[in-house]
């Protein structure tokens, strides 16, 4: 199973080029995606969730046919690497790299056709069986026929 998050671009940095002795150079390129969730019975927002995705070496044009405001899902490792800092000390640093990305069309969960769709309906709702009685039985009221001690 893949890491991937799903969400709306916020952010989309251009290509940076880091020069490294010796070496070609390093290209990396960032990404912010809004990944708030949302309550599904109000539709508030929840705490904000906001997730830096880094795009480098090979995958550094993944984000290219992508827009700010794009709903995507972004697949993503974790990796941790430990370095030195320029005071000499060393540190662990970990970066949520980008190697995939999918565009997530919108969706309309609003019924199409509105009452036509409900008078084409094959299976029109039914109304509850004539002498059918409510589940539990109701009991006449002043009676007890409970054994329970309250």
């Amino acid at each position: 199973m893949s890491n991937s998050y799903k969400g709306k671009i916020v952010a989309i940095e251009g290509i940076q080029s880091i020069q490294r002795q010796g070496k070609e150079p390093f290209e990396k390129r960032r990404l912010m995606l809004d990944a708030t969730r949302f309550d599904g019975l109000t539709g508030e927002r929840g705490y904000e969730k906001r997730i830096i995705f880094e795009f480098s070496g090979k995958n550094v044009h993944v984000p290219d046919g992508f827009n700010v405001g794009d709903i995507a899902e972004v697949f993503f490792d974790v990796e941790s690497y430990q370095g030195t800092k320029k005071d000499g000390t060393t540190d662990w640093f970990t970066s949520v790299r980008g190697y995939k990305m999918q565009k997530i069309e919108a969706q309309n969960n609003a019924p199409q056709g509105g009452m036509q769709a409900a008078a084409n309906n094959p299976f029109p709702p039914q109304a509850p069986a004539a002498g059918s009685a409510p589940i539990p039985p109701a009991q006449p009221s002043g009676t007890n026929t409970s054994d329970a001690p309250f």
